[in-house]
């Protein structure tokens, strides 16, 4: 068993040197017997041991073979090691090495070590190093349907978010995987988390060759000459919805979902719990960064790895660097709010889209406690129920806290009331690795455009412990966009100022009009215009006008809130599938009145006494991709004039928004139909109207030369000839005129420079006229 190539090169065999370090650890085989029945499956393990009459040796060499053969010496094995003997921690860890079990090994995809400085990737759920997911890519739809049966789990299968039921499957053997992972769950490594996922996929989806259906399902997802017996590399990415009635199921980590030694995370597969069997009728959500984040990490909880005023701190940091390019520093505090009692989490969470939480969670005999602090330094635990019933009309809470034991959280999530988006750990105990999770997570989501759950699996790329590979999500969305803050760091915040002056002072007076009207109680505003001329960030520019034209007025009469949501697809029945969607925004149940939902948001909105409050619903842009029909646009004016005028409570005020991308031919037509074509009954009512914005025409030389005297570093001299200058180069196209500018404010050109560029042209010639 020992080889030599020379006296500085000796090598033992990594079997014999196991077996010889386990022979000093163990005093008997009855020991190291009752050592391993301890372990996951210990007790069938030890059944195959040798004969109690064997001697220690024997007994130690013979399990040493069937625990190799059944793949559980891995990195926990060693670990459970270390914790029992603690003093020869360097002996075990040697072992590990010989053995190729360190205490993180790489897992089923080989990985490069990881760059100086940075943090080291970890077990369970690599995936390869260098794979770029697009946030907003199309997913193929799968909603699962399971219910338990005894030891039976009964699934059904709906596809593309269709009603219609696919397949359906009865799967044995749940009480041996739940099992199973309880035993490995806390300590998952590579090996066994891989073990776990290929169980789980087996669970769902059966054997590859085993029957008909599962070729079937495969089939589905690839292109028609591919190989059907293996679930990945899919055609297009999968988002897979599961929907468990038993506890049990809900506690597994199905993110880790793995076939033939390969995540299919790694194909682009998202993992989530559904809050309804199939998914078709719920809401598009669409997140706009900058937006209000909550961070909700109490003082108390202090560790000696752990302080939460750093972690706080560091949050802050990290969402003042992704929104200070657009932001303004003064009203970054209005973005990025903190709280940690629960007097200040009720104050602050009608205002938050997102909400981070880090703290102690509780069991209080199945319910849930999270732990904050009191004004006066005490302490007090809100149940998890009422604190998700107060963040319902935010999009995305993430559950980062401290939990006893595996899989606590989500089995009770699915069936409480809350927002879009509920992400909660499936790992007890806490550590530096959530902090680093938390933090890369929120990076992911605000700044890189993913939704919750992709924004998972981009922490697993990054810090991929066992905490961050195992996260669950519960979603109530059938849709996610996040638009995140502009990347570029420019100090002139071109993007969203270059004035508009005929829409921006427009849309300001129908506000006030709207505010001061006795009946009128909702306008719809059509926008519309090319593309190249800025439709894409009229909203922004428009809602950045609001806040500006009410910070300087000296008692604001008018406070303006802005619900962004997105036109569902698909429009042939326009009118019913946006009542769908702004019951989903107002979180309505089956059979709720709008009236009354529409009621409760407006007492969410905060206001000093004599402030009239107004809603604006923004459906965002459409045409960029799939032009607007005239049928679909009377739908859109229809149901806003007539159905929600009607329900609009008589103190509210709601305007709501369309910006309509076309061609110059389009926007003509465009323009025609809403001169002449709107039907009365449409166009206006006792208790609301439609108004349409002036077309975006090419940027006029009066808006630019207002943009760079107010919002821009050009020198006052300068003005006219860099306005000149820059229309001249762009035609007034409004994204090639605001890269000019800021070209100039990222120091990669000079005012000077471009002020020069037109003096070689020559001088317009002006009568001496008469002005009579």
């Amino acid at each position: 068993m020992v080889r030599s190539e020379g006296r500085d090169d000796v090598r033992i065999d990594p079997a014999e040197l196991l077996h010889r370090l386990l022979l000093s650890l163990f005093t008997s085989g009855d020991s190291f017997r009752q050592w391993m029945s301890l372990g996951p499956d210990g007790p069938e393990l030890v059944a195959e041991f040798p004969s109690g009459t064997a001697s220690t040796s024997a007994t130690i060499f013979g399990g040493l073979d069937i625990l190799r053969r059944r793949g559980h010496i891995d990195a926990y094995f060693f670990e459970r090691l270390r914790t029992k003997f603690p003093r020869r921690r360097d002996d075990i860890a040697r072992a590990a090495t010989a053995w190729g079990a360190s205490s993180h090994p790489p897992g089923p995809s080989a990985r490069p070590s990881p760059a100086p400085g940075t943090i080291p990737r970890l077990a369970p759920f690599p995936g390869p190093l260098g794979q770029v997911f697009v946030a907003d890519q199309e997913r193929a739809e799968l909603d699962i349907v399971g219910d338990r049966d005894g030891d039976v789990l009964r699934l059904r299968f709906h596809l593309h978010n269709d009603a219609a039921l696919v397949h359906s499957r009865d799967a044995p053997g749940i009480a041996a995987t739940i099992r199973r992972v309880r035993e490995r769950g806390p300590t998952l490594d590579g090996a066994a988390a891989l073990a776990i996922g290929q169980a789980l996929t087996t669970l769902l989806f059966g054997l590859p060759g085993e029957a008909a259906y599962h070729r079937l399902f495969r089939s589905l997802f690839r292109q028609p000459d591919e190989p059907a017996l293996r679930i990945g590399p899919a055609r297009r990415p999968v988002r897979c919805r599961l929907r468990f009635s038993d506890p049990e199921l809900r506690a597994l980590p199905w993110s880790l979902l793995a076939e033939d030694g390969h995540w299919l995370a790694d194909d682009g597969w998202l993992f989530e719990f559904a809050a309804f069997e199939v998914a078709r009728n719920h809401a598009q959500v669409h997140l706009q960064a900058p937006c209000t984040t909550l961070l909700i990490v109490p003082d108390i909880g202090r560790t000696a790895n752990f302080n939460p005023a750093r972690h706080r701190d560091d949050l802050v940091a990290l969402l003042a660097d992704l929104w200070r390019k657009v932001v303004d520093q003064p009203l970054l505090g209005s973005y990025i709010l903190t709280a940690n009692t629960w007097s200040k989490v009720q104050d602050l969470a009608p205002r938050a889209d997102v909400v981070y939480v880090c703290a102690q969670a509780s069991d209080h005999g199945g319910r849930w406690t999270l732990r904050l602090d009191r004004p006066k330094g005490a302490q007090e635990d809100v149940r998890l129920d009422l604190f998700l019933r107060e963040l319902q009309n935010s999009k995305v809470v993430h559950l980062n806290v401290a939990v006893p034991r595996i899989g606590a959280l989500m089995p009770g999530l699915c069936d409480l009331p809350g927002p879009q988006a509920v992400i909660a750990p499936w790992t007890a105990g806490f550590g530096s690795e959530a902090e680093a999770g938390g933090r890369q997570w929120l990076r992911a989501l605000l700044g890189e455009g993913h939704d919750p759950v992709s924004a998972l699996h981009v922490v697993t790329r990054e810090q991929a412990s066992a905490r961050a590979g195992t996260m669950q999500a519960m979603t109530r969305y059938r849709g996610w966009r996040t638009t995140p803050a502009p990347a570029e760091l420019y100090t002139g915040r071109a993007r969203l100022h270059v004035d508009r002056r005929n829409q921006r002072l427009r849309f300001w007076d129908l506000l006030q009009n709207l505010a001061r009207h006795e009946t009128r109680r909702v306008e719809a505003v059509i926008a519309y215009g090319e593309a190249p001329h800025g439709i894409v960030a009229l909203p922004d520019l428009l809602e950045q006008h609001v806040e500006d034209a009410c910070d300087q007025e000296v008692r604001a009469t008018i406070h303006v809130v802005r619900d962004r949501l997105l036109l569902p697809e698909p429009r042939h029945d326009l009118e019913t599938s946006l009542h769908d969607v702004v019951c989903s925004a107002l979180n309505i149940s089956l059979g709720g009145a709008l009236g009354g939902a529409l009621t409760i948001r407006f007492t969410s909105i905060h206001t000093d006494r004599g402030t009239r409050k107004i809603l604006w619903i923004d459906w965002g842009v459409v045409g960029t991709d799939e032009p607007l029909q005239r049928t679909q646009l009377l739908a859109w004016l229809r149901y806003h004039v007539q159905r929600l005028g009607a329900h609009c409570p008589a103190e509210g005020r709601i305007v709501a928004t369309l910006c309509v991308a076309a061609s110059a031919p389009g926007c003509r037509k465009l323009g025609a139909f809403l001169e002449r074509g709107v039907p009365d009954d449409v166009a206006r009512t006792a208790t609301a109207s439609y108004t349409a914005l002036p077309e975006l025409h090419p940027v006029q030389r009066s808006d630019l030369v207002d943009y760079l005297e107010h919002h821009s570093s050009c020198p006052s001299c300068q003005i006219g000839a860099v306005a000149d200058a820059l229309l001249h180069a762009t035609g007034g196209r409004f994204e090639a005129l605001v890269e000019r500018i800021e070209a100039v404010e990222h120091r990669e050109q000079t005012w000077d420079r471009l002020a020069r560029a037109r003096v070689h042209d020559p001088p317009e010639t002006l009568d001496d006229e008469e002005f009579r």
